[in-house]
């Protein structure tokens, strides 16, 4: 799930990034490098898409956790984070959940960014069940797929299984209330996005009780591929206080 992702001598901190529906193991590439040089950067490349794209898509998010889990446990005794943008700050957050059930250190920070708190998630969209043509039209709505994309028919044909799997995964999601998480949560949100509210991501606040912060990055629900120096500039603010 992890490209490279082996055990070293080095005491960097470990940076787990969790892509947003349809996401693959390039999407965070605009800020991805300029993030400070003490942290290794790993992002998690899911089945149906590039390297893996002959392997099924998830389509359960408890599945998808529980191999995650897998795969990072070896690596929890050194300080990591996580980040995760759109569907992937879910699927930070419920990993995070899921290493403090099991009594392992905890993340040293949690990045949500592009995202509402899980507690403000509205049903009712089901974009998995629409029809092909219908849901590339929902897709241009998010201006994350260039134009250019959403008009090949066949590119889309290849594409389509993999976003439609990732939209059944998030919207078949139940949100948990539990203990709150022993992190900080720091939170990105697009100054122009329509899909997330100032009022629904200040809501991850309730989900912590450690640090909260919350940053708002000029852009669309897409920020991150546009302003990838403000992201990166965030997220190395406040990985610095992890290094102290």
């Amino acid at each position: 799930m992890f490209p490279n992702l082996r055990k070293d001598e080095k005491n960097n901190v470990k940076m787990f990034c969790f892509p947003y529906a349809g996401g693959g193991a390039q999407c965070f590439s605009s800020f991805q490098t300029k993030i400070k040089s003490e942290v290794d950067v790993y992002v998690a490349s899911l089945p149906g898409r590039g390297a893996r794209f002959q392997t099924p898509p998830y389509t359960s998010i408890e599945k998808f956790i529980e191999d995650a889990y897998i795969e990072l446990k070896p690596f929890l005794d050194k300080p990591f984070v996580l980040f995760g943008h759109s569907m992937g700050a879910l699927l930070a957050f419920e990993v995070a959940k899921y290493i403090m059930a099991n009594n392992l250190p905890p993340p040293q920070a949690i990045f949500v960014s592009g995202c509402s708190a899980p507690s403000q998630r509205r049903s009712g969209q089901n974009l998995h069940k629409l029809d092909n043509v219908e849901l590339r039209k929902k897709l241009s709505n998010y201006s994350g797929t260039p134009q250019e994309v959403l008009d090949h028919d066949e590119l889309m044909d290849l594409v389509l299984p993999a976003i439609r799997a990732d939209f059944q995964m998030i919207e078949n999601y139940t949100y948990k209330k539990c203990s709150e998480l022993k992190s900080p949560i720091y939170v990105l949100i697009g100054a122009d996005d329509e899909h997330v509210t100032h009022l629904d991501a200040l809501e991850w606040s309730k989900e912590t009780t450690s640090q909260f912060d919350l940053k708002k990055i000029k852009g669309g629900h897409f920020f991150t591929n546009t302003a990838g120096d403000e992201v990166a500039d965030f997220i190395n603010e406040k990985i610095a206080l992890v290094l102290e």
